[in-house]
């Protein structure tokens, strides 16, 4: 029950942010909003695919090198894009929060097991 409605959560994450991106008008809301999504959802579906649900931090490291190595990539014309410091912050407190979202849920249930 608890994978099937995280998963859920990452594709309607996922769904948000590619609607912000598109309908919202330019400003922070429509560049760094989508962002944060992006790495939250992500952050929560490689917790939903690891084996170590104990290392958080390996997570968040995860999640946070692959916004950076993108950032970076467009900082050296490696693709197309436009390098913004900004971008790697927001991807690192997406990858938290994602993180404190799954380990919430999962104290809960070790708390209150499904009978």
């Amino acid at each position: 029950m608890i994978r099937i409605n995280k998963i859920s959560g990452v594709i309607f994450l996922i769904t948000l942010g590619s609607l912000i991106y598109l309908w919202v008008p330019k400003g922070i809301l429509r560049y760094y909003l989508p962002d944060f999504i992006w790495s939250v959802a992500f952050s929560i579906s490689l917790n939903l695919i690891s084996t170590d649900k104990t290392s958080a931090i390996k997570h968040i490291i995860v999640s946070s090198s692959v916004g950076v190595i993108y950032e970076l990539g467009q900082k050296y014309d490696l693709w197309y894009g436009t390098y913004d410091i900004l971008d790697i912050i927001v991807y690192l407190i997406g990858a938290i929060i994602g993180q404190i979202i799954c380990t919430k849920k999962i104290m809960k249930v070790k708390e209150n097991p499904p009978i």
